[in-house]
C-alpha cells in the first residue's frame, strides 16, 4: 500500500475482513511530482488508476504464490464521494464496526485486521492519525463518538 498509494492518498481507516475490506481515504488535493495532473479532478483519477495498480499486483503476487489463476477480487468495487464531516465520522466508524456487524469478533475494538488500535495507541503506522484525531477533535471524542454509536447499533439490531 505504501508504494502504490501514500504519494496520491491518505488513509484514514480501513477493516480487512475474509470476503471483503473497507477503507476510508482522502485523496490528496496535489498531484506528486512527475504525473500529468494538473487539476483535482486528475487527481482523483490517478488515485482511482494506483488503487488498481495496488488490487492487480497484490492478485497476481497471491496467483503466484497459490499456483491459481483468474480474479481474485469480485468485480463489485464501490467508491463514495464522501461529503460532510459528520458522514465521514460515520463512515470512519462503520469500516471499525464492520467485523461485528457480520458476526466475526463480539466486539470491533478487539480486532485485529482494523485500524480502530493503530488509531488509538502512539505506536508508528501508515494511518493519517493526526488527520482522523483532528476530524474528531481528538483521541477523547474519537473514542466517545466509537463507544456511542456502537452502543446505539446495538440497541437498533436488538429490537
Amino acid at each position: 500500500m505504501d508504494k502504490f498509494l501514500s504519494k496520491y492518498m491518505s488513509i484514514l481507516s480501513y477493516c480487512l475482513l475474509p470476503n471483503h475490506f473497507h477503507m476510508v481515504v482522502k485523496i490528496n488535493d496535489r498531484q506528486p511530482p512527475n504525473t500529468n495532473a494538473n487539476k483535482l479532478k486528475d487527481c482523483g483519477q490517478l488515485a482511482v488508476r494506483q488503487l488498481m495498480k495496488l488490487f492487480i499486483t497484490y492478485a497476481m503476487s497471491i496467483n503466484t504464490k497459490e499456483k491459481r489463476t483468474g480474479n481474485l477480487f469480485a468485480p463489485k468495487y464501490k467508491r463514495l464521494n464522501i461529503s460532510s464531516d459528520e458522514y465521514l465520522k460515520y463512515l470512519i466508524f462503520y469500516t471499525h464496526y464492520n467485523p461485528e456487524k457480520h458476526g466475526i469478533i463480539k466486539n470491533f475494538s478487539s480486532y485485529t485486521f482494523s485500524s480502530y488500535n493503530a488509531i488509538c495507541s502512539n505506536k508508528a503506522t501508515k494511518i493519517d492519525r493526526d488527520l482522523v484525531l483532528d476530524i474528531y477533535d481528538g483521541r477523547d471524542n474519537f473514542l466517545k463518538y466509537h463507544n456511542v454509536v456502537h452502543e446505539e447499533r446495538k440497541e437498533l439490531e436488538l429490537e
